[in-house]
């Protein structure tokens, strides 16, 4: 079986995206569900948000991924291509996640570092006192 094609036309797609036509309820009273409790409604508003084009592409946008990346995300959601996504998505994770442990390395040199210094500083400065008390019970 032949694996479908990752690989997004958006990309390549001169221009803004236009909305995708995702309504979004703006009245507060159509957006109450009769009966309904505080918790339900919000996790409503919540999902009409990030069902919209704009909270999609400022969620993506806050996880820093490239305007290329949007780009095909959107393009996949209109051609319903959600496995694509999800890949997309979990790629992006990875690489974020990658660049966090290659951070925590360098900040764990840094430490080390300052570490080895304290440490040669704090030993000098023993030895310089042991050499001046021993100076002192010689006199």
């Amino acid at each position: 079986m032949k694996k479908e094609s990752t690989e997004c036309s958006a990309a390549k797609k001169d221009g803004a995206r236009r909305p995708s036509g995702n309504a979004v309820c703006r009245s507060s009273a159509s957006c109450r569900l009769p009966g309904k409790g505080a918790q339900e409604r919000m996790t409503r508003a919540l999902h009409e948000k990030y069902a919209s084009e704009d909270g999609v592409v400022k969620n993506l946008r806050d996880a820093g991924c490239s305007g290329e990346q949007i780009a095909c995300f959107l393009d996949w959601q209109e051609k319903d291509k959600t496995a694509d996504q999800l890949s997309m998505l979990s790629e992006h994770r990875k690489q974020l996640l990658e660049n966090v442990h290659r951070e925590e390395k360098r900040i764990d040199c840094l430490d080390y570092l300052v570490y080895q210094i304290e440490r040669t500083r704090r030993d000098r400065n023993d030895t310089k006192k042991t050499a001046g008390e021993a100076d002192d019970e010689w006199i």
